[in-house]
């Protein structure tokens, strides 16, 4: 990068014109003047020559700066070596660029746009790489984990930038990422906002910015992920804080109702038979024939007995658990071993009888979820879903490294679920659209809505 004396360095020596060969070649006097000229009373002539070039030299170059400031030489703009640029699609990012628009920085403006940058390939992608190549990396990424509804028939994204920011380059990024739009057959707007420096820094969440400079020096200071700021010196309870919002209540609940909305048939079936088996476990070690009568023995406790004796009621029951146990197993792979084990798996379904599952995890919050995580996650586990990562994350770190390689797990595995659950929407074939329909289809939008930029605001 180049000093901004460097800079101005070559911005004169482009704009002043070359000296003439004798001058250049003229010789430099350094030595001081001979006693005899000072007799002679030569020195005052070379005095007054001597000052009169030099107030020539003087208003020469008070001209020239003239010129060069009336050119914008010395425009703020002449020593702006970044630009700022963001893309909010729901996911939002920013990017910081060299003066060429290639990318220096990439940030996540919010949680969703943490998920895409999880990903290091993604996020490879994207270094040193054009800021019109860059946005359409992104915007693909959030079109193939869902972000982005591809089955709409009016969508839209928004482009901003500073008016500080080169024309050309704004120009060139929004016609990448349209021209992306119509060769995939996704009919979306490309929302330009050029906006002021401070506009742009509270759009970011960033205070105390107002130049482009400081702007972009505070975007670079931040870390890639959002959930990963304001970590670095919080305490043991900020950090737990601070999980349970971006994680927890974030990552985990979204991950955890989307499956048990995916399962909630299995789900149902699910407790409506360890309900029987609680009915059935309860009738076995309160009946009279049970062997170990008065001690309520388990079913589990009296299968260690082959010998003992019963009667056929008894038998009836204890026939029946084994069934229950049997046809449990095969439904969800899930072997229940003691009443220990019958306990826990109910327990997921504690206080909730008579409720309607669909429509309770339909409704489900992130307070709710918060407040009952772990019988949400025992649900999963109950019909077989494989839980152990979820059950290592709902522990909360003790130290920001901890913090970190757990928001890192937990950002992978929606990445991986996201990127699963919208796989046949994404490869999902469509017709190009040509430049005539898509014309068509902003200027609806336009017609509609009065702007892109109302569409953009009430979508």
């Amino acid at each position: 990068m180049k000093s901004w004396k460097k800079q101005l360095k070559d911005e004169f020596n482009a704009a002043v014109p070359a000296l003439k060969d004798e001058v250049m070649s003229a010789p430099i006097i350094t030595a001081r003047e001979d006693a005899s000229d000072i007799r002679n009373g030569n020195v005052l002539i070379k005095r007054k020559i001597g000052i009169w070039t030099s107030c020539v030299a003087a208003a020469t170059l008070i001209i020239v700066i003239a010129f060069l400031g009336i050119f914008g030489v010395f425009s703020p703009k002449n020593f702006i070596d970044r630009f700022v640029f963001t893309l909010e699609i729901n996911p939002a990012v920013s990017f910081v660029t060299d003066k060429n628009g290639n990318v220096k920085n990439v940030n996540a403006l919010n949680k969703d746009a943490d998920i895409i940058l999880s990903d290091e390939s993604t996020l490879e992608k994207f270094k040193n790489k054009p800021i019109s190549e860059a946005v359409v990396v992104f915007t693909d990424c959030a079109a193939r984990l869902g972000y982005l509804d591809l089955t709409l028939t009016q969508n839209a994204v928004r482009l901003s930038s500073s008016s500080d920011t080169d024309k050309n380059l704004m120009n060139a990024t929004s016609d990448s990422l349209r021209s992306y739009f119509k060769t995939n057959g996704i009919y979306a707007a490309v929302v330009e906002d050029i906006i002021s420096v401070q506009d742009l820094s509270e759009r970011i969440g960033i205070s105390g910015a107002n130049t482009l400079s400081e702007l972009t020096d505070k975007i670079e200071s931040l870390s890639v992920r959002y959930a990963e700021r304001n970590i670095g010196n919080a305490t043991e309870e900020q950090l737990k804080s601070l999980y349970e919002t971006y994680v927890v209540a974030t990552q985990l609940f979204d991950f955890v109702q989307g499956e048990l909305l995916d399962n909630v048939n299995t789900i149902i079936r699910n407790a409506q038979m360890l309900s029987q088996m609680g009915i059935c476990s309860y009738n076995i070690m309160m009946h009279k024939d049970n062997p170990f009568n008065p001690i309520p023995a388990d079913y589990w406790t009296i299968k260690k007995y082959p010998n003992a004796q019963y009667g056929a009621e008894f038998a009836v029951l204890m026939n029946e658990m084994e069934d229950l146990l049997a046809e449990y197993e095969s439904a969800f792979g899930v072997s229940i071993g003691s009443l220990n084990d019958l306990t826990a798996a109910a327990d997921a379904y504690s206080s909730l009888s008579g409720i309607d599952f669909e429509i309770l995890f339909k409704t489900l919050t992130a307070n709710d979820f918060l407040a009952s995580a772990e019988n949400y996650v025992g649900m999963l586990k109950n019909i077989g879903s494989d839980v152990a990562t979820l059950e290592v994350l709902l522990n909360a770190p003790e130290t920001s490294e901890e913090y970190a390689e757990q928001l890192k797990t937990a950002l992978g595995t929606m990445f991986d679920y996201r990127s699963e659950r919208y796989l046949y929407i994404y490869e999902d074939q469509r017709e190009q659209i040509s430049q005539t329909d898509y014309d068509t289809f902003i200027n609806k939008i336009v017609e509609d809505y009065g702007s892109l930029e109302n569409f953009w605001n009430k979508k």
